[in-house]
């Protein structure tokens, strides 16, 4: 397991040890989790290099996963909330559901230094919990 936000840029390193501090959910910590999707059917120009270029550009990490015994929690740490981190929550939680745990209720949490109202309104419609670090 990696250590919490050795992933992460300087800014969201930071938002992370801030909301540790005060807000830990208890369960098992899994940080900087790649995540496995189908690959594209590549150009014929494509050189091996262009493709691990493509993987990582397009890499699927999830900032902090934490699996408890009722659920699994998807958080995104960001300096903002936004509209980024909502879809990617999203298509996190679709990931997680079908290839890693068929079955298990997952909550997805956004993790940040500063909000947008338009949304976290949104978030708050879809059960997206937003912590405001």
């Amino acid at each position: 397991m990696s250590r919490p936000g050795q992933h992460m840029g300087l800014v969201e390193r930071a938002i992370l040890a801030r909301w540790l501090a005060v807000h830990d959910i208890a369960g098992e910590h899994i940080y900087d989790l790649h995540l496995v999707t189908p690959e594209p059917v590549w150009p014929v120009h494509y050189t091996e290099a262009d493709k691990e270029q493509w993987r990582y550009l397009v890499m699927k990490r999830v900032d902090l996963m934490i699996k408890t015994d009722e659920r699994i929690w998807i958080i995104e740490v960001t300096p903002r909330v936004s509209t980024r981190a909502l879809g990617a929550l999203q298509l996190y939680r679709t990931i997680v559901q079908r290839e890693l745990w068929p079955g298990w209720p997952v909550t997805l949490g956004v993790i940040a230094e500063a909000g947008d109202p338009a949304v976290e309104e949104v978030c708050v419609s879809q059960g997206v919990r937003v912590w405001l670090v």
